[in-house]
């Protein structure tokens, strides 16, 4: 198991950030994403692998006006 955003989810091996995401049908453009408080770059998402019991963290970033 791992944690995201407060809430348990399911954890499998070779687990990245961009599968989460995907499987979280997470779909906003703008995303910060950190790994027990690393804020892990956009561009190792791909390639990251959560650790199990891993506390993630993705902030959807809105703009408003």
């Amino acid at each position: 198991m791992i944690e995201l955003n407060g809430r348990k989810t399911e954890w499998e091996e070779g687990l990245t950030i961009e599968k989460l995401l995907k499987k979280q049908n997470y779909t906003y453009p703008m995303i910060v994403v950190t790994v027990n408080d690393k804020k892990i770059d956009r561009a190792q998402w791909a390639e990251y692998v959560i650790p199990k019991d891993a506390r993630v963290l993705a902030h959807h970033l809105i703009a408003g006006g």
